[in-house]
Parts: C-alpha cells; sequence; structure tokens
C-alpha cells in the first residue's frame, strides 16, 4: 500500500484541501490497475497531537542532536520535529521569511524515510515560497540494512501563488504527481530540462511552462474523454509503478451488462491486448470473433458452434466484463473456460485478479476456481468471496464440487471438461 498523505497547516482554506484530495484521486483513476494499492489520509495541524511542549518539559530534554531540531513557536512553545506542518514551515524558511521548498521537501524525506513509510507527502503552504514556484517535488532514495530501496517522496503546493482557481491548482497537483512517478526521467526521449526534466509534447500536462495554458488543455482533454498525459509519460509512469513492491497490479474482473463507464485514453491502442488476445481464443476454439469497432470501449463477443456466445467489454487494459448468452447451463455466466482464458490474460499482464463486490457467487466461484488452479502458482487475488457454507449452497453442484476439489487436492480432480 502506498499513502498520500495531505499534510496542512492551520489557516488553510478547506476547499483547498478538497481541491488535492480530488487531484489526487484523479491521476490514482489513469492506473486502475493499482486502485487497490493507493490510499489517501490528510493529517491537519489542526488534528496533531504531541506537535509541541512547554519550556519545562524543552528545559527537560537531553542536550542533544534531536534538541537541537525543536523550534520554538510564536506561542512560545517548543515544536516536535517532523510532527506538524508548522514545525515543516518554521524550519525551511529562509532569510527573507519564504519557505524554502527543497528544504521543507529534504525533511519530509527524512521523516518518510527513517521511518520506513511508503509515503508520499503532499504538503499545502499558505505562505510565500523560494524560489517562487506553484509546486515543487523533491526526493530521495534509502537504502535499508538488507538491501532493500525504497525512493521517497515530497511534493510541495503553493496555496498563495496558485490562487483561487480550483482547476489551476488541481493541474499543478498532477503536473506534481507527474514527477513523484518518474513521467520525464533523463532516459527517455521527448524531454527537456527545464526547472527539472519536463515533457516536449506542449499538450501534455508535464510540459514545462504556460501553466495557465496546460491547465485550459487538461480541462479540454478531460472534456473529450482524454487523459491530461501523453503516451509517452504514462508509458513511463506504468514503468516506473510496475518496480515499486508497495503496489499491488491487479486485473479488475465484473458480470458483463454491457455498460461499463467510459475511461480517458490517448487513443485506442490500448485495445490490442484483448483484441488479439480474444481472436486467438476464437481461433483456438473454431469460433467466431466479432468486435463493435464504433464502441469507446472495448467491445465484442464469440460465437460458438453451440450457439452461446462470450460477452467482454473493458474500459481500460485492467477493467473487464464478461457475460454469457445462450449457455447450456442456463444463465449468463461464462463457463469455468472463459474464467481460465482471463487467468491466462492477466499472467501475460502479470498481475493479480480483483473481484467486484457485487458478483454473482456462481461468477465469483469460477473465477476462484480459475485463479486457484493457475501454475506455476495460484494467482495473486482481493476481494476473492469467503467459502463459507452459506456461500457454497448458492452454487451449481458441479461448480461446488470442483471448487471444493481445488481447494483440497485429496479430493478428486476437476472434469476435464474444457466448456
Amino acid at each position: 500500500m502506498k499513502k498520500f498523505v495531505i499534510h496542512t497547516p492551520n489557516g488553510i482554506n478547506p476547499s483547498q484541501k478538497l481541491q488535492t484530495k480530488q487531484a489526487v484521486e484523479e491521476f490514482i483513476s489513469m492506473f486502475p490497475e493499482y486502485r487497490n494499492s493507493f490510499k489517501i489520509e490528510f493529517r491537519d495541524d489542526a488534528n496533531v497531537t504531541g506537535k509541541e511542549i512547554d519550556q519545562a518539559q524543552y528545559d527537560a530534554l537531553p542536550d542533544d542532536e534531536q534538541k537541537r531540531k525543536f523550534i520554538k513557536s510564536p506561542r512560545g512553545t517548543w515544536l516536535v520535529p517532523h510532527q506538524s506542518m508548522e514545525w515543516y514551515i518554521l524550519s525551511s524558511q529562509n532569510s527573507s521569511g519564504g519557505v524554502d521548498v527543497g528544504e521543507m521537501a529534504k525533511l519530509h524525506v527524512e521523516r518518510t524515510s527513517q521511518a520506513n513509510q511508503d509515503e508520499i507527502s503532499v504538503c499545502i503552504v499558505n505562505g510565500d515560497v523560494s524560489p517562487f514556484c506553484y509546486g515543487y517535488t523533491g526526493g530521495g532514495i534509502t537504502t535499508f540494512p538488507d538491501g532493500r530501496q525504497v525512493e521517497h517522496s515530497a511534493v510541495i503546493l503553493s496555496a498563495k501563488n496558485c490562487g483561487n482557481d480550483p482547476e489551476f491548482f488541481k493541474t499543478i497537483v498532477i503536473h506534481e504527481l507527474g514527477h513523484v512517478f518518474n513521467a520525464t526521467h533523463s532516459g527517455r526521449a521527448h524531454t527537456i530540462q527545464q526547472n527539472g526534466p519536463h515533457c516536449t509534447n506542449s499538450l501534455c500536462i508535464m510540459g514545462a511552462s504556460n501553466y495557465q495554458q496546460l491547465r485550459d488543455e487538461r480541462l479540454r482533454r478531460k472534456a473529450n474523454g482524454h487523459p491530461p498525459f501523453c503516451d509517452e509519460c504514462i508509458e513511463s509512469m506504468r514503468e516506473y509503478m510496475s518496480h515499486m513492491p508497495e503496489l499491488v497490479r491487479e486485473v479488475h474482473v465484473e458480470r458483463f451488462h454491457g455498460s461499463l463507464p467510459i475511461l480517458p485514453h490517448n487513443n485506442d491502442n490500448w485495445k490490442n491486448d484483448y483484441r488479439t488476445f480474444y481472436q486467438n481464443v476464437a481461433q483456438r476454439d473454431g469460433d467466431t470473433y466479432v468486435e463493435s469497432p464504433d464502441s469507446a470501449n472495448y467491445l465484442a463477443r464469440i460465437k460458438r458452434a453451440d450457439g452461446s456466445t462470450l460477452e467482454i467489454e473493458a474500459n481500460n487494459e485492467y477493467n473487464v466484463a464478461l457475460g454469457a448468452t445462450n449457455t447450456s447451463d442456463g444463465t449468463d455466466i461464462p463457463s469455468l473456460k472463459d474464467m481460465r482464458d482471463l487467468v491466462k490474460l492477466a499472467q501475460s499482464k502479470n498481475s493479480g485478479m480483483d473481484f467486484a463486490a457485487d458478483n454473482d457467487p456462481e461468477f465469483n466461484a469460477r473465477l476462484l476456481i480459475a485463479c486457484l488452479e493457475a501454475r506455476p502458482a495460484p494467482l495473486k487475488m482481493r476481494n476473492q468471496p469467503e467459502v463459507t457454507p452459506e456461500f457454497l449452497a448458492q452454487l451449481k453442484p458441479e461448480t461446488k464440487r470442483l471448487l471444493q476439489a481445488t481447494l483440497n487436492p485429496q479430493q478428486p480432480q476437476r472434469s476435464q471438461n474444457t466448456r
């Protein structure tokens, strides 16, 4: 699990806290395969306990390096290191009274690395910052004694410089998160060094300047169903995320209703994996593959000789719905063979499986069997059903038998029927 922790000092506009959360959610929505690996929390100075001590408590502290990190507040109390945004702000002030954004980011990274926390700090500052900027991202890599390396990042946002335009503020947040997740790393093409690495695509939110134009372009692209990042930046971030041990990539599966929401894409290239996979499935079984080319989502069906069909819909690379018609068992639930094929697709993406909460028990049971059968090891799963007597009672007899046999290999093995 990777946490975004939004840090705010006293006096911050509550609407900007909400805007920050909305911007983080908009960013996460572009990577649905990691939807269960991210969490958003608030850490407000107004709600933090133990952030300051009085003079007597301070005097009683050992005279060491830790004591020298305490900062005296305007109230005469002593601020405990790393416990409040007020401490970060006062610890990062330069000679002119503005907050040194680089120093503040360094202090946040110092805290998360020392505490071994998988946290991305997103800090809202309501005063002057130096150098002048709308947002700043800093980070560092911590190497632990066991050899693990964890990258820690902190985003500093200037509420004052961003002004009162909510969409401008959100644009800055999303832009800085692009830096956190390595969208414009120096090893890729079409980047430019201009106050840090940026994208040369003038329509991409990772551009280097004219942030008002980037705000307008982000909203235009959003209205047209396109993400604010170019494909190169998205691919760079996906590659970066794939190496983060805190994140677990999953294919989300639900029952087909023909009504998945349309999600932002720059083009239809994302459909190619589904198209190639299910065309091969149809060819393997001697069935007919039919796709709806005018659909914004990937929408296809496989027509079989027995008159049944497999219905497939996806709205991104990792979110798919399956259904069936005219099945021999009289349900609209895909067969166990279809679930096994879906598991193979997830394995090809090096992904686990996420079960939708409202799936039919029979649907989930068949999917569960396929995940447990996967080789060389069972597929990693999330939100899979708990196999209780009540759950088993809702299944068809053959599905119940196969599930029990899969859970208990000493029982007779599953049927070899592939339909």
